[in-house]
Formats: structure tokens, sequence, C-alpha cells
């Protein structure tokens, strides 16, 4: 797992144990806000992204994996 400084909220996963060499996947944290005030006066940083949501984004990436492939069946 990689950190996007450049990106606040950014994450890339690289699937070492996979079958397709270079094979992985980003998460990306998202804020809506209700208002553009609500927006302006929100911190500008990023909570870190705890061990769950990490689990939570290879537990999504990993349940769309076609097993015959070991690529997202499209």
């Amino acid at each position: 797992m990689r950190l996007r400084p450049e990106e606040p909220g950014a994450c890339d996963y690289d699937w070492e144990s996979g079958p397709n060499e270079g094979y992985g996947f980003s998460s990306f944290q998202r804020v809506a806000y209700s208002s553009i005030q609500d927006r302006a006066n929100a911190p500008s940083t990023f909570q870190p992204i705890t061990i769950d949501e990490h689990r939570e984004s290879i537990h999504g990436f990993l349940g769309q994996i076609n097993p015959e492939t070991g690529y997202i069946d499209d």
C-alpha cells in the first residue's frame, strides 16, 4: 500500500500475491458536504484511513476478481 502525498485520501494497493504481475487498485476518500459553507468551514486535511477501512477496500477489490482470470470481471 502506498499513500499519495500529493492526493490526500488516496491509496494505491499492489496485489503482490495475485496471478497477474503489476495488478492492483486504488482507493480514494471522498467527503460530501451539504453546503458550500460546510465545505469552507471543514478542515483541509483528511483523517488517516483506518486498518478496517483498508481491509474493506481490499475485500471489495478481491470480491470483484474472476478466479479464473485473476482480473476484475467486466
